[in-house]
């Protein structure tokens, strides 16, 4: 497998958009320090926007490595079954995967990757049967986050994207579990980042030994990765140019991740007394009770 280099953003950007609207990932060879795991855990943000060329909707950043007594098999350094990040914002999950390698593994610790759009293509054919229930019948995905319902495959707007949970033991993910076919198994050297569609494809990781390293990025964009995938036409989706955000929305997201308010309000056009209003709804917002 051939490792894209992308020393130069502007040049390398389309490449990797290419890539991953064609195969669902890509590995950046070691070398784009603006994009290695140093980048990531200093400007996550600024690293998103560099990738695809425009400002994202929301990132998270993780570091991943073994923790004693972890909750998720993300920080363990066991066996991590296929499955996808699928934490909301705004009801959807993840675009955007990024893994930047700080260390490998002295031993195992390959990623999984099976694309699961892909296999539905293939059920079309095999099995319609189950590429309905998938498409049609709510499962209860749970994670160490919380528990989403929803069919497997799922159409929201002009998204479309799975959602699999590492162990699922419902009859419907035991048949998934059965079709799916023997994941690619790629190693991801130190310096070098792995780029993945969220929505598209199932990760996971084999058990490994020793100082196993990275820095994850989850970024929400304004539009899909692999926007002309034959699957979208299969389900009623076509080709799909990127949504409409509120500048409201992409203001306070600035705002919160530290940039100053008269440039955040000569980008986005919201005056800066709204800025503050804003902020002050946000954080009034998440201090009210929950309801029961």
């Amino acid at each position: 497998m051939t490792r894209l280099c992308l020393d130069d953003p502007e040049v390398g950007r389309a490449a990797a958009l290419a890539e991953l609207a064609r195969a669902g990932f890509v590995v950046v060879a070691a070398g784009a320090t603006w994009l290695e795991a140093d980048a990531c855990a200093r400007d996550p943000w600024a690293v998103v926007e560099r990738l695809v060329g425009r400002a994202p909707r929301m990132v998270e950043r993780q570091p991943i490595r073994p923790v004693p007594g972890a909750r998720s098999v993300a920080a363990s350094d066991g066996d991590a079954p296929l499955h996808t990040d699928s934490q909301p914002f705004r009801g959807l999950p993840a675009h955007l995967q990024v893994m930047a390698c700080r260390a490998p593994a002295a031993e195992g610790g390959e990623s999984l990757l099976v694309d699961a759009f892909d296999l539905c293509e293939q059920l079309a054919a095999r099995d319609p049967g189950l590429l309905s229930a998938l498409s049609t019948t709510p499962r209860r995905h749970s994670f160490y986050f919380g528990a989403e319902t929803r069919p497997t495959l799922c159409r929201s707007g002009a998204e479309l994207y799975v959602t699999h949970q590492p162990v699922a033991r419902d009859d419907l993910g035991v048949r998934l579990a059965r079709a799916l076919p023997p994941p690619l198994r790629v190693g991801v050297a130190r310096g070098e980042v792995l780029l993945v569609d969220n929505h598209r494809m199932l990760h996971g990781r084999d058990a490994f030994q020793g100082a196993r390293s990275f820095e994850r990025v989850l970024a929400w964009l304004d539009a899909p990765l692999s926007p002309a995938h034959p699957l979208r036409a299969r389900v009623g989706l076509g080709e799909v140019a990127p949504c409409a955000v509120d500048p409201r929305e992409r203001a306070l997201a600035a705002l919160l991740r530290g940039v100053p308010p008269g440039i955040v309000a000569a980008q986005t056009g919201v005056p800066e007394p709204e800025l503050y209003a804003l902020r002050t709804a946000a954080f009034d917002a998440a201090l009210r009770p929950s309801p029961r």
